[in-house]
């Protein structure tokens, strides 16, 4: 007891520290904010972190030119959380938004754009990945935000967005600012898999580089680098960078083969969460370098103090060595990550992560302790057993950092659900495109580490798809649910590839399975119904479909397709009111309006008493 007791007193200043010392209103520093984030970017791949083989010449020159932070930190190794704890100053915990696709940011969450949007800040984004579309939350606060949309057969889709792209919308908006005080997000996605550099970094016909390699990977964040510059470029002769807040960021890393993890998501290593942080801006020393341990989401207090605004309570810390900031600070900082992948898409333990100075604890069925003072670099030598009473002691500190965390209450308000365009998307990029039906399964016990290789395959398996090698996905995925026979992602991915290949009556089989797995998973109920309607079985489909409403956050494409259900069984009436309900949901839906005034003028339902507004009646005729 004693010994706890002393712990409590050396770390209680840490802990205390973490609490935000807000702005007071003071006179801003820097005018506007240009934020620029890259997806995907480990910061031992940039040339001014020390990496021989880099083609990073804008980052190396901004770096020279504002503060470089040797140890900064994402929170998770996902991009949509990651980027929603920069934009509120919160961990995961608080925010609630714990993955891709799963999850929304809580509307009554108070946004870095939504206060500066208040203070007459012209606000704009410019996202290049599906996975911020703005359904997805983000969009608050931003008078502008530009979804990585494109136009292919006259038809809008989401697809992933080029860096040259992303430079070009974000030098519009700048445009569309004019003289007013603004916030620019401008998010590139180019170093995200599959890796396929364009002009003029693309692989010579000569070259023989392996796909997927680690000379790909570098090209692409080459080629994301080339474009920053012409956005640095372009805002400085419009003559804006000497009094803007110009900060550089990565939401994440890649583990490129570190710990058998070829991608990220599940691991939380330095590989996927050591990232680049620049900030160039007025006042702010040249060429300096800050070795102090720092997290992603500390850019929210360090802008609003910049420019001279309070902030709300977060978890955010002004960050060190800038003109800014505190000139003393009690404790030291700590850097807490997490990942729910493992959990949510897979059945297993969640894992979580502290950073000090000195050492990196991971909270997992087996724990793991590296030091962080260079003599380990890669997170190879486990001290968990070594070293108990250091390992208590960080374990401690965790619990203490978490329960520290403002509790916001929004865990329920976070969850959603894809659209079926959303899922083809996200899984075109290599995305796991399944939820869990709002659940949050905590695993039995089962350690990430032990079944990295399911992961692997199950990706691998996503890429093969994505390459139209069906066969391939199905045989990867087989293998996945034999050597995890509870894995909830696996067996609805199966059931879903089955299902792409006309295979019906295996799809039905594997999505029972899978809702076994978890009964009240609205996506495996609809997946089911759905395949269920193929061979004809429509009470049974019927029946699925509605108790997918019943745990669906959003049941418009329920909703859709219990209407298309019911078409095929000539249930006029029932298939005009589940219309009805998507247009309940998403008022003004073309294709809902459009199959209902085809119902009626077929005469199979009641006209309406209104022949509909000028965009009804302009709808496409296809439900």
């Amino acid at each position: 007891m004693r010994t706890e007791k002393s712990l409590s007193f050396l770390f209680a200043p840490i802990i205390m520290s973490l609490v935000l010392v807000a702005g007071c209103g003071k006179e801003p520093t820097a005018r506007s904010l240009l934020l620029i984030s890259v997806d995907t970017t480990r910061a031992d791949h940039i040339g001014a972190y020390g990496y021989d083989g880099a083609q990073t010449p804008t980052i190396d020159r901004l770096a020279a030119q504002g503060t470089l932070f040797e140890r900064a930190y994402s929170v998770v190794p996902e991009t949509l959380p990651s980027h929603t704890s920069m934009m509120t100053g919160l961990y995961p915990p608080s925010h609630a938004v714990r993955l891709n696709l799963m999850f929304r940011v809580p509307p009554d969450l108070r946004t870095l754009a939504e206060i500066l949007r208040a203070e007459d800040f012209y606000t704009a984004a410019v996202t290049s990945a599906a996975v911020l579309d703005g359904r997805y939350g983000l969009n608050q606060g931003f008078i502008s935000y530009v979804d990585p949309q494109t136009v292919a057969g006259g038809r809008s889709q989401l697809k992933e967005i080029r860096a040259q792209m992303v430079t070009n919308r974000a030098l519009a908006a700048l445009n569309v600012a004019g003289d007013r005080r603004f916030f620019l997000w401008a998010h590139y996605y180019d170093p995200h898999s599959p890796f396929d550099p364009p002009a003029p970094f693309e692989p010579g016909e000569e070259e023989e580089i392996p796909p997927e390699s680690n000379e790909l990977y570098d090209r692409e964040i080459s080629y994301t680098d080339l474009w920053i510059g012409r956005l640095l470029e372009g805002a400085e002769e419009r003559g804006l960078l000497d009094d803007t807040l110009v900060i550089l960021i990565g939401d994440h890393g890649e583990s490129l083969g570190d710990h058998g993890e070829t991608y990220h998501t599940v691991f939380v290593y330095d590989s996927t969460q050591r990232v680049p942080l620049i900030v160039k801006g007025p006042g702010v020393e040249a060429g300096k370098r800050v070795d102090r341990v720092v997290s992603t989401l500390d850019i929210f207090a360090t802008a609003l103090e910049f420019l001279g605004l309070e902030a709300p309570e977060s978890s955010s810390r002004v960050l060190p060595g800038l003109p800014i900031s505190p000139n003393k600070e009690k404790g030291e900082r700590v850097a807490y990550s997490d990942s729910m992948t493992p959990p949510l898409r897979y059945g297993w333990n969640a894992l979580e992560s502290l950073r000090t100075r000195d050492w990196l604890y991971i909270r997992a069925p087996d724990e793991e302790l590296y030091r962080l003072d260079g003599s380990d670099p890669n997170q190879e030598d486990n001290l968990a057993y070594t070293d108990r009473r250091q390992l208590a002691a960080m374990r401690e500190l965790l619990e203490e950092t978490v329960k520290e965390m403002p509790d916001l209450g929004l865990e329920e308000a976070a969850g959603h659900t894809p659209s079926e365009e959303q899922r083809e998307a996200l899984a075109a990029l290599g995305y796991l495109s399944t939820s869990g039906g709002g659940e949050r399964p905590v695993g039995e016990g089962v350690d990430a580490k032990d079944m990295i290789e399911v992961a692997e395959a199950f990706q691998m398996a996503n890429l093969a798809e994505h390459l139209e090698q069906i066969e391939t996905a199905e045989e990867l995925l087989s293998w996945v649910v034999e050597a995890d026979p509870e894995n909830y992602g696996g067996w609805i991915k199966l059931g879903q590839i089955f299902y792409k290949q006309d295979k019906f009556e295996e799809a039905v089989a594997t999505l029972t399975r899978a809702l076994e797995i978890r009964p009240s998973s609205w996506e495996a109920l609809a997946e089911l119904a759905a395949a269920e309607q193929e061979i004809g079985l429509f009470g049974e489909a019927e029946t699925h479909f509605q108790r997918a409403l019943e745990s669906s956050p959003f049941p418009a494409e329920v909703w859709r397709k219990l209407a298309r259900l019911r078409l095929e069984k000539e249930d006029w009436e029932g298939a005009a009111n589940s219309f009805r309900k998507v247009l309940e949901l998403q008022p003004g839906d073309p294709r809902a309006q459009a199959a209902l005034r085809q119902l009626a003028a077929s005469g199979r339902i009641e006209p309406p008493a209104d022949t509909g507004s000028a965009t009804e009646r302009n709808a496409p005729d296809t439900p």
